[in-house]
């Protein structure tokens, strides 16, 4: 539903757009032409009357129409934004040539045990894209999301991507290419009490599990790449021993 209501204003906009230029255009070229029949009527030579209005309706009409094509370009362009993101399974992605982010989701749809797939088709366009990040903010205060696992595509997860949600369970696919997670990514996920960390991960963001009050084991994987922790990465974790 979401792709449809998108797709209806996509067309909407360049309807809009393309019958106010469409417009425009016709005023100028029935103005232009008139002006030129005028002048042929004056027989004299030189600056008259006619050449005056002629240019004055050339610059006016030339302005409206520079100033409408800007304003049609902008359309265009904020458009294009807006359509190269969809929706699948609850999951909002946005595109980035042949790979995607997520960066959002729709409460409505969203299940509470998410699994985000390695690969996803935007079944408007039938369009497949590989998911390679979870983008900042992205399931933020997401109430309903219970459990999530993270498919070995994706190699970053933005701040305060799951900051407040009721996670219980983080699962990461084998063979992990997860490089960063973000800086209270994971902040206030209080009913946490356990997660492995691949050994892909070079750095934690600050307060990147911070006061997830249930957190009792972290277990990171044997051969850790793992460099930098950055402050309060692990604050208030007050289960942690």
């Amino acid at each position: 539903k979401l792709n449809n209501i998108l797709k209806a204003e996509r067309k909407f906009r360049l309807f809009y757009w393309l019958k106010y230029f469409s417009k425009t255009k016709s005023y100028f070229f029935n103005s232009l032409f008139k002006n030129i029949k005028n002048i042929k009527k004056d027989k004299k030579v030189g600056i008259t009357k006619n050449n005056v209005l002629l240019l004055h309706n050339f610059l006016k009409i030339s302005n409206m129409i520079i100033r409408r094509t800007f304003i049609f370009i902008c359309t265009i362009l904020c458009a294009n934004v807006l359509f190269a993101q969809f929706y699948s399974g609850g999951v909002k992605y946005s595109i980035n040539g042949s790979t995607v982010s997520v960066t959002g989701y729709d409460a409505s749809t969203l299940p509470a045990n998410l699994e985000i797939p390695n690969t996803v088709t935007n079944e408007e366009t039938g369009q497949s894209y590989t998911v390679t990040a979870i983008g900042e903010s992205a399931f933020y205060y997401c109430q309903d999301l219970i459990a999530i696992s993270i498919p070995n595509t994706v190699t970053s997860i933005g701040d305060y991507a799951f900051k407040n949600t009721p996670l219980v369970s983080i699962t990461f696919e084998e063979n992990s290419n997860l490089l960063t997670i973000g800086s209270y990514a994971f902040q206030y996920c209080s009913s946490l009490a356990s997660i492995i960390i691949p050994k892909s991960v070079t750095s934690f963001g600050s307060y990147a599990f911070g006061s997830c009050s249930a957190l009792s084991t972290v277990t990171f994987e044997e051969d850790s790449e793992l460099t930098t922790i950055w402050g309060s990465a692990f604050s208030s974790c007050i289960s942690l021993t």
